[in-house]
């Protein structure tokens, strides 16, 4: 199952209830892993219409521990916001890490 992030989009203490689209969707995700830079992810929110309570959720993944960055976009009164937050991932959500194959060539 993919993990689900949350976020709560307020400003002054109080939910946004105008956020505007910007580059194809209302929010904009980007996960990156600090141990395995193969791990790039990019998500649009799986919130379905306007968020007119501030609220939107992604769907990305953490296939294994580490740190990661989360860069999020929202675009209010037409400005576009980027907010970053930095996570330590304790437990990967299921996924193995490659291993090479003691016959594959390495070119």
């Amino acid at each position: 199952e993919t993990p689900t992030l949350k976020f709560q989009i307020t400003q002054s203490g109080k939910p946004v209830t105008k956020i505007d689209p910007y580059l194809g969707g209302f929010g904009h995700v980007v996960v990156m892993s600090h141990t395995d830079p193969a791990h790039f992810e990019h998500a649009h929110p799986v919130t379905e219409g306007e968020p007119m309570d501030g609220t939107m959720e992604f769907e990305a993944g953490f296939p294994v521990k580490g740190m990661y960055t989360i860069f999020s976009q929202f675009k209010i009164g037409g400005q576009v916001s980027t907010f970053t937050i930095t996570i330590r991932v304790v437990n990967g959500n299921g996924a193995k890490e490659d291993e090479m194959d003691e016959n594959e060539d390495n070119m």
